[in-house]
């Protein structure tokens, strides 16, 4: 378990990235992990080779003014890791976004463990 955001960035940052795996296994046990919170809002999925950015933070501006929570994840980050996920244009605190990763390692550690 990480006690400094520092050393839980450097991991996440240190694992393998480019791999070709044509499957969302991965992703779908990481959803599963979280109680698989992308079935309980509504989201838009914005993709294409340029201008991902800038649409995703118009598309959160103009629905942040409709509705009360609007949250945005963005990739690769341009100052600071927390600035990929937002809610209400405020990049996530560093105890949430920590407790978080460790929430994940220690789950993926337990089910290591199971196998």
């Amino acid at each position: 378990m990480f006690k400094e955001l520092s050393d839980a960035i450097s991991w996440i940052e240190s694992r393998t990235r480019y791999s070709i795996k044509l499957n969302l296994d991965k992703m779908n046990m990481a959803l599963k992990l979280l109680g698989n919170p992308e079935k309980s809002f509504k989201s838009i999925h914005i993709a294409g080779t340029n201008g991902k950015g800038s649409v995703s933070s118009y598309l959160s501006n103009i629905l942040k003014s409709r509705f009360n929570k609007v949250g945005l994840y963005t990739s690769p980050y341009v100052i600071d890791f927390n600035e990929r996920i937002q809610i209400n244009n405020k990049s996530i605190d560093n105890s949430t976004l920590l407790y978080y990763i460790n929430y994940i390692l220690i789950s993926l550690i337990k089910k290591s463990l199971r196998k």
